[in-house]
């Protein structure tokens, strides 16, 4: 009886999952939670499907698909006591939660996108646009608040529902582009984005001041934090999917306790590319 219940649920979930790999991360994943785990007798195949078909329907539609399967993989583990929550939900980060009232930033106000974003994970997406990168560092002012978001991709891994102001930033093209021909073309345009609450801070004017001197010319060249977190964007080939960060926090932590092993998840995806003749791609 139990047998059947758990091929019923497998059913379920297995007619909704028909995906194929792209990316390093999602093949990671697919290794991991489709082979390397099982074959340890950690579980079986019916289980994982009726684990990734219990995660709740608003994070499955968050979720991209092989982010969804991360989620019913930590839900499988977590229950194994193969991993525990505490473990699982410092990987998805902090769910900073703001009581719904009015807005902290009003339109017309000048922010800056925190500087910290792409050191930390937290359950919230970080800012990016896909013309210029993440925008972490970068000024902008405030075109109007959006409503509040909900947290749904990191509920799929287990943490607790909370909600986020949102709000539509317009920053500056140029102050986000290179090469001087670009930023030339770019002046007066802006480029609006939507961020969440938790990734702004008003601009500090008096700080501002200090750091306009000395000019540009006698400062030292520096690569801002923007620019450093906007080469991290290119090891994901574009913006990350949603859950990615999450299911990338998963996976380094079934490395840490020993389940599965670098190497192990190097060989299957060398073998799955090669049998594709696909490059590997992060």
């Amino acid at each position: 009886m139990i047998r059947r219940m758990k091929d019923e649920a497998a059913a379920v979930a297995s007619s909704r999952w028909n995906e194929h790999a792209q990316h390093k991360w999602e093949r990671e994943v697919q290794a991991i939670a489709f082979d390397l785990l099982p074959k340890r007798d950690a579980y079986d195949r019916a289980e994982l499907l009726a684990a990734m078909d219990s995660v709740p329907a608003e994070s499955k539609r968050a979720l991209s698909p092989f982010a969804w399967c991360a989620a019913g993989l930590a839900r499988l583990v977590r229950s194994k006591g193969l991993v525990t929550a505490e473990e699982v939900l410092q990987r998805v980060g902090p769910g900073e939660h703001v009581p719904e009232g009015s807005p902290k930033f009003r339109p017309q106000q000048l922010v800056v996108v925190r500087g910290d974003g792409g050191t930390r994970p937290s359950q919230w997406r970080r800012p990016y646009h896909t013309m210029v990168g993440f925008l972490c560092g970068m000024e902008g002012r405030v075109v109007r608040f959006e409503g509040h978001a909900r947290n749904d991709e990191a509920v799929g891994f287990g943490a607790e529902g909370s909600s986020m102001r949102e709000y539509t930033i317009a920053f500056p093209l140029q102050d986000l582009l290179a090469t001087p021909e670009a930023v030339e073309a770019a002046k007066g345009i802006s480029l609006e984005v939507e961020v969440l609450e938790c990734w702004l801070e008003a601009v500090d004017m008096v700080d501002r001041i200090q750091k306009a001197w000395p000019p540009p010319s006698k400062r030292k060249r520096k690569r801002s934090s923007h620019q450093v977190d906007h080469e991290r964007g290119v090891d994901y080939a574009g913006a990350p999917s949603p859950g990615e960060e999450m299911a990338r926090g998963l996976v380094a932590l079934l490395v840490e306790k020993g389940l599965v092993t670098r190497g192990e998840l190097a060989l299957r995806d060398f073998l799955a590319c090669s049998a594709t003749k696909k490059p590997r791609t992060g």
